[in-house]
């Protein structure tokens, strides 16, 4: 009998174990105010903004007056979700039966968002607005698409993101301490410091912890 029920607990654990590491999601860990935070599924319906909440891929997350902070799981790492901002999570990495990807995509539609992306054998990452595309495999970059503002540029802070036109024919590779300003075109240049101290404004976390190796 005590046999029966080690051989029990072993196998439930071994589930457990298993579906944290195979389900990819994004946990919201941290929101300045619930109420100013909009989280829509990809049916479309609304998901109440709760702390903890597991956010599943091909959801949209906007924010009015509230900041948000997310981490992905199991991979641990962070974007931080700006004021007034419209991201999508378009996919996750998996491990889940027949269906397995390494890519982490994201949209940028309206905003401003920092990744800190954990640097992990075989995942990669992208965002994509629809100016250009940026691929990443482990970096800390901020990126702000507002075309109305005329602001529409990305800086990487750690590590470096292949910036990519939408089209594909255009490119820069834009390393630690450099800016991309896309009015001008994919030219990477080091942003002075009245830029960085204007722009650079989500460096202070609340509830997440950024990972160390990225």
């Amino acid at each position: 009998i005590t046999s029966f029920f080690a051989l029990i607990l072993y196998f439930t654990g071994s589930m457990s174990l298993a579906a944290q590491t195979t389900h990819a999601g994004a946990q919201l860990v941290w929101m300045d105010n619930p109420d100013e935070v909009i989280i829509t599924d990809k049916n479309g319906a609304a998901i109440k903004a709760d702390f903890g909440l597991i956010i599943e891929s091909e959801s949209l997350v906007q924010t009015a007056k509230s900041r948000a902070e997310i981490v992905l799981v199991p991979n641990g790492s962070v974007i931080i979700i700006d004021n007034n901002t419209t991201f999508r999570i378009d996919s996750l990495q998996t491990d889940t039966g027949n269906q397995k990807s390494n890519e982490n995509a994201f949209s940028l539609v309206l905003g401003k968002f920092r990744l800190a992306a954990a640097k992990i054998i075989g995942a990669s990452y992208s965002v994509r607005t629809p100016s250009a595309v940026a691929g990443v495999r482990g970096t800390d970059f901020y990126r702000m698409y507002d075309p109305a503002a005329g602001k529409d540029w990305l800086c990487v802070t750690e590590g470096a993101v292949q910036l990519s036109s939408s089209k594909g024919n255009e490119g820069v590779l834009v390393p630690a301490g450099y800016f991309v300003n896309l009015n001008n075109g994919f030219q990477a240049a080091q942003p002075d410091k009245e830029w960085l101290t204007n722009n650079l404004t989500l460096e202070n976390l609340k509830r997440a912890v950024l990972p160390q190796n990225r």
